[in-house]
């Protein structure tokens, strides 16, 4: 503002406003803007009244002379040499931009700052076998018993009926589509696949290979199930005869001579299994020669060939003799203080 080192004099109110030098090649040479200090100024960065200049608007265009850019005859540009009535809001037109681009270059954008990312929350804890009150499905391939709950699948070996942590579906069929819930029902048929039911859709599995046999999976509807039917359980019996259960109360059978594995018939729970109450949530085929179905609380040993539930009782898996670790240990503690 107008002071001692200012060496060109201002007017005072009205014509020059202010002024500033073009840059030099001289070393060391510093380019100021002087302000007229008697020019009656809106000093704040929003829309000027109409008897006051905007000091925002001057300063921008006194800038750009002190980097280089003279006047010019566009009217829409910063560096016009007379300044408009309208003085905000202050912008750049883009020949203005183009311009001071060609003295210094376009402006490289910084690269945004690198955030660490958050460490993943802790996966939830695996559930336990042993504390299961409820499963999903079981199946016997070989000298193997499968028992899968929601995503995890247990492998149990049948000759010492220990078990390890359970795996994610996934590492056995990794061809499942994503976001399932749960597997709500497998059989291994008559040829050696195994049928699996997970939500709407059906999978006709390769077994050892676990892998998916070509134009698999398909939907409910096309093996013939209506629009609304909710899986309960499947089972391929001692008989070879495969069977699905669903809507808690009606069986589908499935014609294994068909390639496509439809339904070849529609009966009863009752008249197919009697004894069998609905709400059942899984089935499966025993090496003791049974038919084994599950509901939420109670499991019901059936015998085909008698079409009679030989026993029922609440569910646990010491029924299919799987050591527990907790209860091996409960054991150990009891025969313990039976000897003292």
């Amino acid at each position: 503002v107008n002071g001692a080192f200012c060496s060109d004099k201002f007017d005072g109110p009205g014509n020059v406003l202010a002024h500033a030098s073009l840059p030099t090649d001289q070393a060391g040479f510093v380019s100021e803007v002087h302000v007229d200090g008697d020019e009656p100024w809106h000093i704040y960065v929003n829309k000027h009244p109409a008897d006051k200049f905007s000091l925002h608007y001057t300063l921008t265009h006194e800038i750009g002379h002190s980097l280089g850019l003279v006047h010019n005859k566009r009217k829409t540009s910063m560096m016009f040499a007379i300044q408009p009535d309208q003085q905000y809001p202050v912008k750049l037109d883009q020949n203005d931009i183009a311009d001071i681009q060609r003295l210094y270059g376009e402006k490289i954008p910084n690269d945004p700052p690198r955030r660490t990312p958050a460490p993943p929350p802790p996966p939830p804890p695996s559930p336990d076998l042993c504390s299961l009150d409820r499963v999903n499905g079981i199946l016997i391939l070989e000298n193997r018993m499968y028992i899968s709950y929601k995503r995890y699948v247990w492998s149990i070996d049948l000759d010492g009926r220990t078990y390890n942590g359970p795996l994610a579906l996934s590492n056995h069929m990794n061809f499942l589509h994503d976001n399932y819930t749960r597997v709500t029902a497998a059989y291994q048929s008559p040829s050696g696949d195994f049928v699996v039911f997970v939500d709407n859709l059906v999978y006709l599995v390769q077994y050892p290979e676990f892998s998916l046999r070509p134009s698999w999976p398909n939907t409910l509807q096309e093996l013939g199930f209506p629009e609304n039917a909710l899986i309960n359980g499947a089972v391929n019996t001692h008989r070879g005869r495969s069977y699905v259960v669903f809507n808690g109360n009606a069986v589908g059978e499935i014609d294994e001579c068909d390639k496509d594995k439809r339904v070849a018939k529609f009966t009863p729970l009752e008249a197919t299994f009697p004894g069998i109450p609905t709400g059942v949530t899984s089935i499966f085929r025993y090496i003791d020669g049974n038919l084994y179905f599950t509901t939420r609380a109670q499991f019901y040993k059936f015998n085909e060939f008698t079409r009679t539930v030989s026993s029922a009782g609440k569910f646990d898996l010491r029924i299919l003799n799987i050591v527990c670790p907790k209860a091996e240990l409960l054991q150990q503690l009891r025969d313990l203080l039976d000897r003292i």
